[in-house]
C-alpha cells in the first residue's frame, strides 16, 4: 500500500531498504535477530534471553507493565512464542546486548533505545510499521545473510 512505498522512499533516502520479517508476532526479535546475526531463524533463543533478562532486572522492568496486569503474567505471556513483544522487550535486548537500536518510523525522527552509556557501540536498525510490525533495515545493496552493521550520523538522530 501508500505506506509502504513512502516508507521504502524515505529509508531510501537514507541509502536503506526494509528487509521484511513475516508478521506472524515473532516479528520484533526475528528483525532484531537479523541485525544481530544476518537472519531471524533464532528468534525464540532471543524473545527467551530477553524474557530471562526482564525477570532478572524485574525492578527496571515491572513500572513498564499495565497496572492491571502483574508482572509474573506479562513475563509469562512475551514468553510464549507468536506474542508480540513492544517497547520493553527492545529496552531489555538492547541492554542485555550492550548495543543501541535504532527505531527508523514513516514520517518520524529516528529514535534510539540505548542500551549502554559506552560511546561508539554497535546499532541496531528496526522500522516499526503499521502501529504493530517490526522489520529489519539494511543499506540498499544488501542482500547478504550476514550481521547488519550500520551506524548512524547522530545529526540524524533524535536524542531524548
Amino acid at each position: 500500500g501508500p505506506e509502504f512505498v513512502s516508507f521504502a522512499n524515505q529509508l531510501q533516502a537514507l541509502g536503506l531498504k526494509l528487509r521484511e520479517v513475516p508478521g506472524d508476532g515473532n516479528c520484533l526479535f526475528r528483525a532484531l535477530g537479523d541485525q544481530l546475526e544476518g537472519h531471524s531463524r533464532n528468534h525464540l533463543k532471543h524473545r527467551q534471553e530477553t524474557v530471562d533478562y526482564m525477570i532478572k532486572q524485574r525492578e527496571d522492568f515491572e513500572p513498564f507493565v499495565e497496572d492491571d496486569i502483574p508482572f509474573e503474567k506479562h513475563v509469562a505471556s512475551l514468553a510464549k512464542p507468536g506474542t508480540f513483544a513492544g517497547n520493553d522487550a527492545i529496552v531489555a535486548f538492547a541492554r542485555n546486548h550492550q548495543l543501541n537500536v535504532v527505531i527508523h518510523q514513516l514520517n518520524a525522527p529516528l529514535w534510539q533505545i540505548r542500551g549502554t552509556e559506552k560511546s561508539s557501540v554497535r546499532e541496531l536498525h528496526i522500522a516499526y510499521r503499521y502501529g504493530e510490525h517490526y522489520d529489519s533495515v539494511r543499506r540498499i545493496n544488501d542482500n547478504s545473510e550476514a550481521p547488519a552493521h550500520l551506524q548512524t550520523d547522530f545529526q540524524m538522530l533524535h536524542q531524548d
